[in-house]
């Protein structure tokens, strides 16, 4: 499919979209238009690679994130039409070795729960700067995370329930989940392009580099493999090939003639599942839904309802959305991390199709995005984020060098380098900066700012240590591994 020239509805799009991106920085997009079930817009901004000026197109290739979800709850629609699972029947009567940290959500939670976030557990959104080296692993671990509200109390956007969805379709199919979405969704959508790993992204020659906002400059960052929890958010595509899968949503689950999936599973997706408390979830409060279904966030764009879901992950922002009732749909996709061009475009878009008086889109989601970032700063609650104190560490610094483990978040390694320590893991080395006794902080890295706080036994001995990988819950104890003794 070529770049399509903009309808008369759009006159001016392209002239702001180029004056957005250069007022954001941000190097690349992607953009296209489904309306009435046909495309009619398609195009690319901006550059898939900054450093080389290599331009985007509608072929070009970018991880779509968390959009992934839908297509998530699509595999497990498909799987309630070939009649092998239930919406609303235990995950345990499928994967007896499901296991959550409480045993009521262990034996009561379906594949509904899973689907719209609702289990009591909470982010965990660390959990992935510790990867198990497999989704099986992952999966055997859950049962270690502490729940932060009661089982179907509160929605909590959950990426690892989205990775338990996929364990239940790789179990339930006899294959992998990559496979099933491929069989059963890419091929019958001719997405050919459409893949699941980093390696593939970068085999398919025509695809986006990550960007960020690094010391005041957007620079390149590195990809990060988010296979293990590919459920959740591993999908790379394109527009060009995107718009298939709005138009199968928009077509009520048909494509080229042939039934995807059923109306009725297709509607359990699209139909409100469970409010959505933003003041409990700020990362969701910039989209401003409302509800969530399954796989998608349910709102409405000045009184047309809305089904949408972004897609966030390092150096990338994507949005995908559609309007049921008026037949569009939009798909925007980016190439620099947290920005909310996707979100601006996407309802400029919206109101330039519906014919609505213009609104400032990038302004307001703009405040959006700061009270976000202050919202999730202020939960943090680092100690003590000033100045190192006088007060020294409480023993020598070898005291404090050995391997730590927590059974979900695996093992940290604390080296004393000189007059520093350190903490390794994921390959990563971080600087611990000291701040007084016992306390120190992470110096950089994705925990930057994080306290480590060691814990001493009864004999003055280095036992554990601990970190506030999650607000709501106690904090995660990495227990000290025992060298085994000298013989």
């Amino acid at each position: 499919m070529k770049t399509l020239a903009e309808p008369v509805e759009l006159s001016g799009f392209t002239e702001s979209v180029d004056e957005l991106m250069k007022s954001d920085e941000v190097p690349g997009l992607a953009v296209c238009v489904v309306k009435d079930g046909e495309v009619v817009y398609t195009n690319g901004f901006g550059y898939r690679d900054l450093g080389k000026e290599l331009p985007v197109t509608p072929r070009t290739l970018f991880p779509i994130g968390s959009s992934t979800k839908a297509f998530t709850a699509m595999t497990v629609g498909i799987l309630v039409d070939d009649g092998k699972v239930e919406w609303d029947a235990p995950v345990v009567e499928y994967l007896p070795d499901f296991r959550l940290h409480d045993e009521y959500a262990t034996l009561h939670t379906t594949p509904r729960d899973l689907l719209c976030h609702r289990t009591g557990l909470p982010r965990y959104d660390f959990f992935a700067f510790f990867p198990p080296p497999d989704r099986e692993t992952s999966f055997r671990r859950l049962r270690y995370l502490e729940p932060s509200a009661g089982f179907r109390e509160f929605f909590q956007y959950s990426n690892l329930m989205y990775v338990v969805a996929g364990v239940l379709v790789e179990r339930l199919s006899g294959t992998s989940w990559e496979r099933f979405v491929t069989d059963r969704i890419f091929a019958p959508l001719g997405m050919r392009s459409g893949n699941f790993t980093v390696a593939d992204l970068r085999a398919s020659g025509d695809f986006a580099q990550p960007h960020a906002d690094a010391g005041g400059a957007v620079t390149e960052v590195p990809f990060r493999d988010t296979s293990w929890a590919g459920p959740a958010g591993s999908i790379n595509s394109g527009v060009e090939e995107m718009t298939r899968w709005l138009q199968l949503h928009v077509n009520g689950g048909e494509a080229g003639g042939e039934r995807l999936i059923s109306q009725e599973s297709l509607a359990q997706m699209h139909m409100p599942q469970m409010a959505i408390n933003g003041n409990r979830d700020p990362v969701c409060a910039i989209g401003e839904a409302t509800a969530y279904g399954m796989g998608w966030m349910i709102s409405d764009h000045r009184g047309h309802r809305m089904l949408k879901h972004g897609g966030n992950i390092d150096g990338f922002t994507a949005q995908m959305s559609f309007l049921p009732d008026d037949r569009l749909g939009v798909v925007v996709l980016t190439n620099k991390s947290f920005n909310v061009l996707a979100d601006s475009v996407t309802c400029d878009l919206y109101d330039r199709l519906l014919g609505l008086d213009a609104i400032d889109w990038h302004a307001h989601h703009g405040k959006l995005l700061a009270s976000v970032f202050g919202a999730c700063g202020g939960a943090a609650q680092h100690e003590d984020s000033g100045e190192a104190s006088e007060m020294p560490p409480s023993r020598t610094l070898d005291a404090y060098q050995g391997d730590y483990e927590h059974p979900a978040f695996g093992r940290v390694e604390v080296i004393a380098n000189g007059t520093n320590l350190e903490a390794g893991f994921s390959g990563d080395a971080v600087p611990l900066a000291h701040v007084r006794f016992d306390l120190f902080r992470f110096d950089g890295g994705v925990l930057n700012g994080v306290t480590v706080r060691f814990h001493l036994d009864n004999d003055g001995a280095v036992r554990s240590l601990s970190m506030q990988l999650e607000s709501g819950v106690a904090d995660i104890v990495f227990e000290r591994v025992q060298e085994p003794a000298k013989v």
